[in-house]
């Protein structure tokens, strides 16, 4: 059953270069939607991206668990506006 999830995601100005979400949509059958994103003009300081994952469930966590294999921080929208 399909579902989606917002997320916001953190990536280190170490890592910054790296193409994170090009490899997410392309080794993952989810949609990536960007809700909002913040990056340092080239790359420099950490970015953050607000980021809508849809598709079915085990999709999704395969997702989530390949950005945290990836050392980068994330955290679930629980329903609450203060993130």
């Amino acid at each position: 059953m399909a579902q989606s999830v917002r997320v916001r995601l953190r990536i280190p100005e170490a890592r910054s270069q790296e193409p994170h979400i090009y490899r997410l949509i392309k080794h993952h059958p989810i949609q990536v939607n960007i809700a909002a994103a913040t990056m340092g003009a080239d790359g420099i300081g950490d970015g953050w991206f607000d980021l809508e994952l849809a598709g079915e469930e085990a999709a999704i966590e395969g997702a989530l668990n390949y950005l945290r294999g990836e050392g980068l921080e994330i955290w679930t929208d629980n329903g609450q506006d203060d993130w």
